[in-house]
Order: structure tokens, then C-alpha cells, then sequence
């Protein structure tokens, strides 16, 4: 008897614990995530805004060159950039919603909400009209690129850090993204995206060789020490975020290696109008990897998709289709809404 009141009083306040410091990570998790949402909303316009006045300034002469219209140019901005915005969202709360329970799930929804916005200029755009939201908006783009490294790669899917030397470098990517963060004139500021620009070269080799550590962990964690389950896991995330690391490289390095692209010019415009959209396709492919990963390995197994490329294909025509449906569809919507904002 004296034993089993003992084990009351010790697992009762342990269990109490647990569960109010759960509901503190899920109060978090849903303020930060709602939060994000609220000022991607916001930034929708002020970004549609941004760029339709780009259009008529900045792009008039090659704009007209191609045949295009400056609000046509705006709304495909506007649609691709809150595309994928949204989409790193409703991932990361769909998976919030299925495991809230799971603390590594909801690390992994909070990343995907928060990663969802770095590299796309919304919240930048609104930052711009809306000096006061800066500091947040900073927050929340440094958050995302540290939890995009550390959660995606060094700790999926169990929580581990494996290697376990993984998180000295972990500890300096959060580092150099406090730094990013606090000292914004830092040329190799992937926070800040126009200072990253200064010297793109430098940039882009942190990028890869710090996701290439990670990539390099989850190779390791696959041969070593995931199971049957977590290998399934694994290629999922691998295959997700590799995707993603390609449509990183696939936009940036003609801008690396041909600075004059960045010039308001036609080869800028075509290189927004085809390589932008398979930029963000195929950085989609990380949270859906990922998804898969944590709340579907066991109903579909990776293997057999990679090998079925007709399925990708199919995938890919279907993205097409629907950013084309979305900017029909979404036009007349832009035309109005900047009618009557102007009068």
C-alpha cells in the first residue's frame, strides 16, 4: 500500500507537468501560426499593390514588349508568392490538427508555417509600408530558417539529434541567423533578402553547405539508425526537401552567375514567368514530403512513387493548370479591388 501511494505522488504532479507545459507549446504553436497567417493576409495586397506599380514604373517598356499587362504581371506575382505562402500554412496546421499531442509533430507543423514565408516577399513587401510590423516580420522569417535546418534535417523524424555533433552546427546556424536577424547589413543575410543580393555567391554557398550538412545527417540517420518505419519516414523528408534545395538552386544560380538578370528587362520577366512558378513547385514538394513523413508513411510508401514518374508528370501539368485557372479565375478580383482603391 505505502508503495502504491508513493507512485500517486510522484506520477501525478510529473503527469500534471506534462500536460500544462503541452498546453503552453500549443498555445504557442497557435499564436505564432495564427499570427503569421494574420500578416501573410495582410500582405497580399500591400504586395498586389507593389508589384502592379513595379508594372506600370519599372517593367512599362518590357512588360509591353511581351504583350502583357502591368495588373496581369501583379496578379501572377501576387497569386504564386500567396500560393505557396498559404499552402506551408494549411500543411502545418492540417498536421497540428491531426497530432497536437505529438511535441515533434507540432515542431514540425511550426516550422512549416514559419518557413512557409521566408522565401517569399510578403511579409518584406508589408514591412516596407508597414515599418512598425518589421521587427515581427524578422521574427518570424529568423524562426523559419532556423527551424527549416535544425527540425527538417537534423532532428526528423524522431526528435533526435543524429549525429549527435549535429547540433554544434545547429547551435551556429541559430547563430548566424540571431545575427541576421539583429544586424541587418550583414551582405550574406538570408533574412534580409535584398543584402543577401550583395555578394549572392557567399550566400548561396552558406545555403547549400548548411543544408548540406543536413542532407548529409539524414543519409547518416537512414544507414545507421532509423528502423523500417523511419527509413520510410526518412525518404520522404529527403525527397521533399532535396526538391526544395533544386528549386533554391534552379531560381538562384542564373541570378549568381548572371547578375543582369536582376535588371527590369524582358529576361528578368521570363525568368519570373517560368522559373519562378517551377521555383515554388517544386519547394512545395518539402511540405508535402514532410506531411507524407508524419501522418502517412504507412499508407503510402515512397519507393513506389519515385519510380512512378507518370505521377509526377501528372502533378505537374495539374500545378500548371490550376496557377493558370487561379489567375483567370483571380483577375476580374485584382481589377476591382485596384479600381476601387484608386478612386
Amino acid at each position: 500500500m505505502p508503495s502504491t501511494v508513493r507512485q500517486d505522488t510522484i506520477i501525478v504532479p510529473v503527469t500534471r507537468r506534462a500536460n500544462v507545459l503541452l498546453a503552453l507549446a500549443q498555445a504557442t504553436f497557435l499564436t505564432i501560426a495564427g499570427g503569421n497567417l494574420v500578416l501573410v493576409l495582410l500582405g497580399i495586397r500591400t504586395e498586389f499593390e507593389y508589384y502592379y506599380l513595379s508594372g506600370l514604373r519599372e517593367f512599362a517598356v518590357p512588360l509591353a514588349q511581351l504583350g502583357v499587362f502591368p495588373r496581369s504581371y501583379a496578379t501572377f506575382r501576387t497569386i504564386t508568392d500567396a500560393t505557396m505562402a498559404l499552402a506551408f500554412t494549411l500543411v502545418g496546421l492540417v498536421m497540428f490538427l491531426n497530432r497536437r499531442d505529438d511535441w515533434m509533430v507540432m515542431l514540425v507543423s511550426l516550422t512549416n508555417v514559419t518557413f512557409g514565408t521566408l522565401y517569399v516577399p510578403i511579409l518584406l513587401r508589408l514591412a516596407d509600408q508597414q515599418p512598425l510590423l518589421l521587427p515581427l516580420i524578422t521574427f518570424m522569417r529568423a524562426l523559419g530558417l532556423v527551424l527549416s535546418l535544425v527540425v527538417f534535417y537534423y532532428l526528423m523524424p524522431d526528435g533526435r539529434f543524429v549525429p549527435r555533433w549535429t547540433r554544434w552546427p545547429a547551435l551556429l546556424w541559430a547563430a548566424l541567423a540571431a545575427l541576421w536577424l539583429f544586424v541587418p547589413d550583414t551582405p550574406e543575410n538570408l533574412i534580409y533578402m535584398n543584402n543577401w543580393m550583395r555578394r549572392p555567391l557567399l550566400g548561396v554557398g552558406i545555403f547549400a553547405l548548411a543544408f548540406g550538412s543536413g542532407i548529409f545527417a539524414q543519409i547518416y540517420r537512414y544507414r545507421r539508425v532509423s528502423g523500417p518505419v523511419q527509413r520510410q519516414q526518412t525518404k520522404w523528408v529527403v525527397l521533399g526537401t532535396t526538391l526544395a534545395v533544386v528549386g533554391f538552386l534552379v531560381y538562384y544560380f542564373p541570378l549568381v552567375i548572371m547578375p543582369e538578370i536582376y535588371d527590369p528587362g524582358v529576361p528578368r520577366l521570363l525568368h519570373v514567368f517560368f522559373v519562378l512558378p517551377v521555383f515554388e513547385a517544386l519547394v512545395l514538394a518539402a511540405p508535402a514530403g514532410i506531411a507524407f513523413s508524419v501522418l502517412r508513411y504507412r499508407l503510402w510508401q515512397v519507393d513506389a512513387v519515385i519510380n512512378r514518374t507518370l505521377v509526377y508528370g501528372t502533378l505537374t501539368v495539374t500545378l500548371g493548370l490550376a496557377y493558370l485557372a487561379s489567375i483567370l479565375l483571380l483577375q476580374p478580383l485584382f481589377d476591382s479591388w485596384w479600381a476601387r482603391a484608386s478612386t
